[in-house]
């Protein structure tokens, strides 16, 4: 019970409270043994005296260390400024709107404020499709979802990556000299695999613990269960997977691409690093502190996520009061899942793109693929069939 808290990480528990917990539950169970044979019940002994052991050994051995923003590496600066080619670094954030103002936030750094603050903006960007698959394939691909054939979420996940890329502005920059790289925390929006254009690809597994997991054991309790190291060996498609939202740590894929950006800095050859990040996709499911904790309506569900009840409040008809409260309460929570991006990504990522030398020899392009619905607040409309991005 404490490993699952402490992994889906709903409020901050101090661990002292985890070892009198297991040992209840323990004692609980046992109980339910009591009648059995003698067989069964020195096997659960035996399994509950391995669980608590595993127990101690994550604390103690800080194999599951606090959730906290990971510290950017400290590094020199290696890039040579004077290299004849800058390296091409996309920064991707999924369903950020282009309206909201990241340059109003208090949280941001000094070196995202910078960042910001010298950079071009494009305000009038449309997405040629408002869904995170089909966007990214016409980003790649220069081409429109209509040309693809990638018209909705998963339509075409067999898509043949060198050959949807043969004439597209990557295969361009990878015909100047370029290493392309691809890192996303998340398998299902992964649409390109390495090969001829692409060099590396660094995303979530796919395998069949995948779709057993996600489409019959879709609870917190199972992915807070797995959401550590051991769980990680065992299932490694939980690690850095949006896709299983309970358990996904921002903070342990921002560490990743930390890694990933100081060895781009001490490449010789110019790098294409193109970097998707899906935290704020919809659900939105916000671990502690960012959820709201108090002041969310009625008919939601839970705290952790905009339109919380997923699309189910999309089919209800609300009252307009209904209405604006709930609306209300997706934009609350949609600042603050920002909020968690920008502290626990975005300010360690452009700290290390300093600390490496990479913001000076470097195009450095900050967008996302859509924004996303979070409903009216006028309550014009109290009836939303279906939320759409």
């Amino acid at each position: 019970v404490g490993v699952v808290l402490k992994n889906i990480r709903l409020f901050d528990v101090p661990w002292i409270l985890y070892l009198p917990a297991v040992a209840v539950l323990g004692l609980l169970i046992t109980s339910y043994f009591k009648f059995q044979n003698r067989t069964s019940r020195n096997a659960f002994a035996a399994l509950f005296a391995l669980s608590f052991a595993a127990l101690f050994f994550w604390h103690f051995q800080k194999l599951q260390p606090d959730w906290q923003v990971p510290a950017p590496m400290t590094s020199h600066s290696v890039v040579d400024v004077h290299r004849e080619k800058p390296n091409l670094i996309f920064i991707t954030l999924d369903s950020l709107r282009g309206d909201f103002d990241l340059e109003g936030m208090p949280e941001i750094s000094a070196d995202l404020k910078n960042y910001l603050g010298k950079s071009v903006r494009f305000d009038r960007v449309v997405s040629p499709l408002a869904q995170t698959h089909g966007a990214l394939t016409s980003l790649f691909t220069g081409e429109t979802p209509v040309q693809t054939g990638v018209r909705t979420n998963l339509s075409d996940k067999g898509l043949d990556s060198d050959k949807a890329l043969h004439d597209s502005l990557l295969a361009k920059v990878k015909e100047a000299g370029y290493e392309i790289r691809l890192v996303q925390d998340t398998e299902e929006y992964a649409n390109f695999n390495a090969g001829k254009v692409i060099d590396k690809v660094k995303a979530p597994d796919f395998s069949v613990a995948n779709v057993i997991i996600s489409t019959f054991f879709k609870n917190r309790v199972i992915f807070g269960l797995f959401n550590n190291p051991l769980g990680h060996l065992l299932l490694p498609e939980l690690k850095n997977n949006t896709s299983f939202f309970y358990s996904y740590d921002l903070a342990n894929f921002t560490s990743e691409v930390l890694q990933e950006i100081q060895d781009v800095a001490e490449k010789k050859k110019p790098v294409m690093l193109f970097v998707h990040t899906c935290a704020l996709h919809w659900p939105a499911v916000l671990p502690y502190p960012y959820y709201p904790q108090d002041s969310f309506p009625e008919q939601t569900s839970t705290p952790f996520s905009y339109t919380s009840k997923f699309r189910g409040l999309s089919y209800k008809q609300l009252s307009p009061k209904d209405w604006s409260i709930q609306a209300q309460f997706n934009h609350k929570i949609y600042r603050s899942a920002v909020k968690m991006t920008v502290e626990q990504f975005l300010n360690p990522v452009f700290q290390q793109l300093r600390e490496t030398g990479l913001d000076k020899n470097s195009v450095i392009v900050l967008l996302s693929d859509h924004g996303e619905d979070l409903w009216n607040e006028d309550e014009k409309f109290p009836i939303e069939k279906f939320v759409q991005h």
